[in-house]
Protein backbone atom coordinates (compact mmCIF):
# COMPACT_ATOMS: atom_id res chain seq x y z
CA UNK A 1 0.00 0.00 0.00
CA UNK A 2 3.02 2.25 0.43
CA UNK A 3 3.90 3.57 -3.07
CA UNK A 4 7.46 4.50 -2.09
CA UNK A 5 8.15 1.05 -0.59
CA UNK A 6 6.55 -0.66 -3.59
CA UNK A 7 8.83 1.34 -5.91
CA UNK A 8 11.90 0.33 -3.88
CA UNK A 9 10.86 -3.37 -4.01
CA UNK A 10 10.32 -3.19 -7.78
CA UNK A 11 13.74 -1.59 -8.24
CA UNK A 12 15.37 -4.27 -6.08
CA UNK A 13 13.58 -7.05 -7.95
CA UNK A 14 14.74 -5.60 -11.27
CA UNK A 15 18.34 -5.59 -10.10
CA UNK A 16 18.12 -9.13 -8.73
CA UNK A 17 16.47 -10.57 -11.84
CA UNK A 18 18.46 -8.59 -14.41
CA UNK A 19 21.21 -11.22 -14.55
CA UNK A 20 21.90 -14.55 -12.96
CA UNK A 21 24.56 -14.93 -10.32
CA UNK A 22 28.08 -15.57 -11.48
CA UNK A 23 27.98 -19.05 -9.90
CA UNK A 24 24.73 -19.90 -11.71
CA UNK A 25 26.21 -18.70 -14.99
CA UNK A 26 29.39 -20.75 -14.44
CA UNK A 27 27.34 -23.87 -13.65
CA UNK A 28 25.16 -23.31 -16.73
CA UNK A 29 28.21 -22.87 -18.95
CA UNK A 30 29.75 -26.06 -17.62
CA UNK A 31 26.48 -27.95 -18.13
CA UNK A 32 26.28 -26.77 -21.74
CA UNK A 33 29.89 -27.78 -22.38
CA UNK A 34 29.71 -31.15 -20.61
CA UNK A 35 26.04 -31.95 -21.23
CA UNK A 36 26.48 -34.51 -24.00
CA UNK A 37 29.12 -36.40 -22.01
CA UNK A 38 27.13 -36.22 -18.76
CA UNK A 39 23.90 -37.25 -20.42
CA UNK A 40 25.61 -40.07 -22.29
CA UNK A 41 26.88 -41.61 -19.05
CA UNK A 42 23.53 -41.12 -17.33
CA UNK A 43 21.65 -42.63 -20.26
CA UNK A 44 23.90 -45.69 -20.27
CA UNK A 45 23.36 -46.16 -16.55
CA UNK A 46 19.57 -45.87 -16.86
CA UNK A 47 19.50 -48.25 -19.84
CA UNK A 48 21.54 -50.82 -17.90
CA UNK A 49 19.29 -50.42 -14.86
CA UNK A 50 16.02 -50.84 -16.75
CA UNK A 51 17.42 -53.92 -18.50
CA UNK A 52 18.34 -55.47 -15.14
CA UNK A 53 14.89 -54.72 -13.70
CA UNK A 54 13.14 -55.98 -16.86
CA UNK A 55 15.00 -59.29 -16.66
CA UNK A 56 14.18 -59.60 -12.94
CA UNK A 57 10.47 -58.94 -13.51
CA UNK A 58 10.46 -61.60 -16.24
CA UNK A 59 11.90 -64.15 -13.76
CA UNK A 60 9.96 -63.08 -10.66
CA UNK A 61 6.48 -64.63 -10.79
CA UNK A 62 5.24 -62.62 -7.79
CA UNK A 63 5.84 -59.25 -9.50
CA UNK A 64 3.99 -57.45 -12.28
CA UNK A 65 4.49 -53.97 -13.69
CA UNK A 66 3.93 -51.53 -16.45
CA UNK A 67 7.41 -50.84 -17.74
CA UNK A 68 8.21 -47.13 -17.54
CA UNK A 69 8.80 -45.36 -20.83
CA UNK A 70 11.24 -42.92 -19.27
CA UNK A 71 12.93 -41.93 -16.06
CA UNK A 72 15.02 -43.90 -13.63
CA UNK A 73 12.37 -45.39 -11.33
CA UNK A 74 9.67 -48.01 -11.66
CA UNK A 75 6.62 -48.92 -9.60
CA UNK A 76 6.07 -52.69 -9.70
CA UNK A 77 3.45 -54.44 -7.59
CA UNK A 78 3.12 -57.83 -5.97
CA UNK A 79 0.55 -59.98 -7.76
CA UNK A 80 -2.66 -60.42 -5.81
CA UNK A 81 -2.57 -64.24 -5.74
CA UNK A 82 1.04 -64.25 -4.46
CA UNK A 83 0.81 -61.29 -2.09
CA UNK A 84 2.22 -61.77 1.43
CA UNK A 85 1.29 -59.58 4.39
CA UNK A 86 3.03 -56.50 3.03
CA UNK A 87 3.94 -54.99 6.41
CA UNK A 88 5.80 -58.19 7.23
CA UNK A 89 7.41 -58.22 3.76
CA UNK A 90 8.79 -54.68 4.17
CA UNK A 91 10.07 -55.56 7.65
CA UNK A 92 11.81 -58.73 6.46
CA UNK A 93 13.25 -56.90 3.46
CA UNK A 94 14.70 -54.21 5.71
CA UNK A 95 15.75 -56.28 8.72
CA UNK A 96 16.90 -59.55 7.12
CA UNK A 97 18.18 -58.28 3.78
CA UNK A 98 19.21 -54.65 4.54
CA UNK A 99 17.21 -53.49 1.53
CA UNK A 100 14.70 -50.67 1.32
CA UNK A 101 12.20 -49.82 -1.39
CA UNK A 102 9.63 -47.05 -1.37
CA UNK A 103 6.40 -48.69 -0.16
CA UNK A 104 3.31 -47.73 -2.12
CA UNK A 105 1.73 -45.90 0.80
CA UNK A 106 4.56 -43.33 0.62
CA UNK A 107 3.04 -42.34 -2.72
CA UNK A 108 -0.64 -42.67 -1.79
CA UNK A 109 -0.78 -46.06 -3.51
CA UNK A 110 -1.67 -49.52 -2.17
CA UNK A 111 0.96 -51.12 0.02
CA UNK A 112 1.53 -53.98 -2.48
CA UNK A 113 3.11 -51.45 -4.85
CA UNK A 114 6.72 -50.34 -4.41
CA UNK A 115 9.01 -47.77 -5.94
CA UNK A 116 12.39 -49.01 -7.11
CA UNK A 117 15.07 -46.67 -8.39
CA UNK A 118 17.35 -48.16 -11.04
CA UNK A 119 19.31 -45.15 -12.27
CA UNK A 120 21.66 -44.60 -9.35
CA UNK A 121 22.80 -47.97 -7.96
CA UNK A 122 25.69 -49.76 -9.58
CA UNK A 123 24.48 -52.80 -11.57
CA UNK A 124 25.69 -55.29 -8.95
CA UNK A 125 23.97 -53.28 -6.16
CA UNK A 126 20.73 -53.19 -8.14
CA UNK A 127 20.88 -56.93 -8.81
CA UNK A 128 21.54 -57.61 -5.13
CA UNK A 129 18.58 -55.46 -4.13
CA UNK A 130 16.25 -57.22 -6.56
CA UNK A 131 17.50 -60.60 -5.33
CA UNK A 132 16.73 -59.45 -1.79
CA UNK A 133 13.18 -58.47 -2.81
CA UNK A 134 12.66 -61.93 -4.30
CA UNK A 135 14.05 -63.59 -1.18
CA UNK A 136 11.84 -61.49 1.12
CA UNK A 137 8.80 -62.31 -1.02
CA UNK A 138 9.63 -66.00 -0.77
CA UNK A 139 10.25 -65.81 2.98
CA UNK A 140 6.94 -64.04 3.66
CA UNK A 141 4.80 -65.94 1.12
CA UNK A 142 3.19 -68.27 3.66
Amino acid sequence: RDPELRERFLAAKEQICLTGSILDEAAARRALEEGPRWLGRASERVETGIRIVREWVARESAIEWIEPSGGAVCFPRVRRQLRPAMGRFYGVLREHFATIVGPGYWFEQPEHCMRIGFGWPEPDELEAGLTAISAALEETAS
